[in-house]
């Protein structure tokens, strides 16, 4: 940008007026994915805002793990529990083209987002409003992969993290409850048997504790770790 290299240089009016807007934004601790309006994600340019999380690297490693290591023939029905930007959904679309891919979402600010991306990436992913802990509004399989990137936050982690992570992305997609902090863990084990293939991000510190509950459930499961080396991914009946 000619402002950047060269100091005499005038800025437009509308400019000005946007740079005044950002740094005011920053200085609200507003994230900068906000304010440039949109990330890219495996390949992906994505819009994203206020209503849903913003993609972070640690998912976007799942989905190049689970593109690397996926053991079976291509999958014909894939569900994204939660599917928030519709980034999971959206990138194993244009990775297995010709699977039918369903993104589920309670909330339609994110299912907003989800559909604005699909077009913008011209990915013909389905969108479906509804709450996963109701029973009735759970898509029925049976489902040759299912992907979840669920609430994994427990209320009492909330300390540790960035301030514009709380105050400027949707709580109900970070936080557990309190009383029951492997709620949509437990939820995805019991509602989908075994040997339905699933890829699930994980909060370190409760990581094993998830695969035991998808061991105790009959299904076969292996953690994963991020290029961090921490517990991220949990690999759900991936043997061939």
């Amino acid at each position: 940008m000619q402002y950047l290299s060269d100091p005499e240089a005038t800025l437009s009016e509308e400019l000005r007026r946007q740079l005044e807007r950002d740094l005011a934004g920053l200085r609200a601790d507003v994230p900068v994915q906000h304010l440039l309006g949109e990330v890219s994600f495996d390949g992906l340019t994505l819009a994203v805002g206020p209503g849903a999380l913003i993609p972070r690297p640690e998912t976007e490693e799942l989905i190049w793990q689970l593109k690397k290591s996926w053991p079976f023939p291509p999958p014909g029905r894939i569900l994204d529990v939660g599917t928030g930007t519709g980034c999971l959904a959206l990138a194993c679309q244009a990775h297995w083209p010709q699977a039918s891919v369903l993104g589920l979402d309670k909330s339609a600010d994110a299912l907003a987002l989800a559909a604005q991306n699909g077009g913008l990436n011209q990915l013909a992913v389905r969108w479906q409003q509804g709450n996963f802990l109701e029973s009735k509004e759970r898509p029925a399989g049976p489902w040759d992969l299912i992907l979840s990137n669920p609430p994994y936050v427990r209320p009492a982690e909330k300390d540790q993290m960035e301030a514009q992570v709380w105050q400027h992305e949707p709580a109900e997609a970070l936080f557990t409850p309190a009383d029951d902090p492997l709620l949509f863990y437990r939820i995805i084990a019991e509602t989908y048997p075994p040997p339905t293939p699933m890829a699930l991000e994980l909060n370190r510190s409760t990581a094993t504790e998830v695969r035991s509950l998808f061991e105790k459930t009959g299904h076969g499961a292996q953690l994963g770790t991020d290029s961090s080396e921490v517990p991220r991914f949990l690999w759900v009946n991936f043997t061939a």
